[in-house]
């Protein structure tokens, strides 16, 4: 599961991982659990039905790229905004072709 591997210091407040209550037998509790924590935390939108991925034979594919999608951005922004803050002039400007 993809919110597993990420780091707490990712999320901001008091959601720590290691202690989310993930069950292998129960997928719509564990994708429910996933949705409601990237949307509080990470402003990512439900876009997808749990009941649809776990009773659906095939997904729709498109779908949930999109949806991934929206971690890669959401970790990336806060990558970019980490990287701000340790700055001591804020945001730095760069070029989007590095050795220029």
């Amino acid at each position: 599961m993809v919110l597993h591997s990420v780091p707490s210091s990712t999320v901001t407040g008091p959601t720590c991982w290691t202690t989310l209550q993930l069950s292998k037998d129960d997928p719509l509790h564990n994708l429910n659990l996933a949705f409601d924590i990237a949307e509080k935390h990470l402003d990512i939108p439900r876009m997808l039905d749990p009941d649809d991925l776990v009773n659906t034979p095939k997904a729709d594919e498109r779908a949930i790229m999109t949806y991934v999608s929206c971690y890669y951005h959401a970790f990336q922004g806060a990558q970019q905004v980490n990287t701000w803050s340790h700055t001591s002039m804020g945001p730095v400007a760069r070029h989007p072709h590095p050795g220029y």
